[in-house]
């Protein structure tokens, strides 16, 4: 499979704005990067707002084609 410069950077973006929005998330409230220790409360509210990115990420890539 080929992949054009352009769809490289544009996962090499996605990539880097998803890391950035977990690391914000675990810094904001002193988490650990495991997730598995995480209470409930904040693994929820964390996949609240990574359903959000993936869904912004995924219309992204559609106005891309």
């Amino acid at each position: 499979m080929n992949v054009t410069p352009e769809e490289e950077e544009f996962i090499r973006a996605r990539s880097k704005a998803m890391a950035d929005e977990f690391m914000a998330f675990v810094t904001s409230r002193e988490l650990d990067m495991d997730m598995d220790t995480w209470p409930d409360s904040d693994r929820r509210e964390f996949e609240i707002h990574n359903r959000t990115l993936i869904e912004e990420w995924k219309r992204k890539a559609r106005e891309l084609r």
